[in-house]
């Protein structure tokens, strides 16, 4: 039993550190959305500050255990700790329901299942798990120094309040049984717990979903993939010419940077707040061409070509279940005529932008050529 409690301490130690480096980052991550005004929602900054008293009392925990300080005042922490994640849970639920109704995908949910709801209801467990083994250890401490030490025995009244009733001599032998099946049980929960503050369920989702669904790699030139135009975000020097004095193939470049004619929407571009409106939830990638399937509440939106091929193999939806063919697919217009429209926007903005690179080119080199004519006239 000791070999078990031994392993358990060290997990929940790991645990800890991966706990606490997880909240630092959603708190740097979260703040650094506010600052950058990426993401302002109310709750997102609520969020923020309860994730950073969150973190704060996880720090603390962990240098005092370092430290080695009493067994009350580690308890006492270990309270305050539960404490905040109580008030943190509908915090970080209703933040990630603000985020839930931007991104509306299947890794989106998983997300919000994942950190919004399962990670801070198991951290609650863990926590509470925690906070009975260290109230147990300090029963133990007081049993050790007074053998005739008594612990209260608790009710609850007729109100639902938890009340003391009594008083019953300390068992040290329940003592170390109960240590030992609150620090597995820590231990254990803490783990998965670990596992949902990293999104690591949703990591390997996205990863592998569309491969699963569909037998087929959607990574961009995946040898498995059929060709695909790519958008070069790099300009290639025959249309963007490094020499000045060289003119712009305007034609070439207009072509170049006409997203409209891309199968996929860029990958520089998938992270625009509209293109994230809209992701298939086969390829987890943003919709360049959109269908929907009828359901009883809002419509599925899928990639055409994804949703194509799918049904290729399948005459089932790869989210309702229900049956499923093309035909049964309404077309999106007025979604799609807001993503050409979306493309649009940002071909003419990067084209402006290559203009007025070169224009700044051909100033500074008409500056140094005018310079240089000064000083030739100067030396004559």
């Amino acid at each position: 039993m000791s070999a078990i409690t031994s392993t358990a301490k060290i997990i929940n130690q790991i645990n800890a550190f991966s706990r606490g480096l997880s909240t630092a980052t959603d708190v740097a991550i979260g703040a650094a959305d506010l600052i950058t005004k990426v993401d302002r929602g109310f709750f997102r900054g609520a969020a923020v500050v309860s994730r950073s008293c969150l973190f704060i009392t996880t720090a603390v925990d962990i240098i005092t255990q370092l430290a080695g300080v009493s067994v009350n005042a580690s308890r006492n922490i270990k309270g305050v700790e539960l404490l905040v994640r109580v008030l943190d849970f509908p915090v970080n639920l209703l933040s990630n329901v603000e985020n839930l109704h931007v991104e509306k995908t299947a890794a989106s949910i998983i997300r919000f299942l994942e950190k919004g709801l399962v990670g801070p209801l198991l951290g609650i467990v863990r926590t509470g798990c925690e906070l009975s083994a260290r109230t147990e250890i300090c029963y133990l401490k007081d049993y050790e120094k007074d053998p005739t030490a008594q612990r209260p025995i608790y009710d609850y009244d007729e109100n639902g309040d938890r009340v003391i009733v009594g008083y019953r001599p300390i068992d040290p032998e329940e003592c170390k049984k109960l240590i030992n099946d609150y620090e597995n049980a820590s231990a254990g929960v803490g783990t998965v717990e670990s596992i949902t503050e990293w999104g690591m369920v949703e990591f390997v989702y996205k990863k592998i979903a569309a491969r699963i669904i569909l037998g087929r790699d959607f990574r961009p030139n995946h040898p498995g993939n059929p060709p695909v135009i790519e958008a070069p975000m790099q300009v290639d020097e025959d249309v963007v010419p490094q020499n000045p004095q060289q003119e712009v193939d305007d034609v070439k470049l207009k072509d170049l940077l006409d997203f409209k004619k891309y199968r996929t929407i860029p990958e520089e571009l998938e992270d625009d707040e509209v293109f994230k409106r809209y992701r298939c939830p086969i390829t987890q990638a943003p919709i360049r061409f959109p269908v929907a399937e009828r359901t009883e509440g809002s419509p599925i939106l899928y990639e055409r070509d994804a949703i194509a091929q799918y049904l290729v193999n399948s005459h089932t939806s790869p989210m309702t279940r229900q049956p499923l063919s093309m035909e049964d697919l309404i077309q999106c217009p007025m979604i799609q005529n807001v993503i050409d429209a979306r493309l649009e926007f940002h071909s003419a903005q990067i084209l402006n932008y290559l203009r007025t690179q070169l224009d700044q080119n051909l100033q500074h080199e008409a500056c140094v050529e005018a310079e240089q004519n000064d000083l030739e006239r100067d030396l004559d």
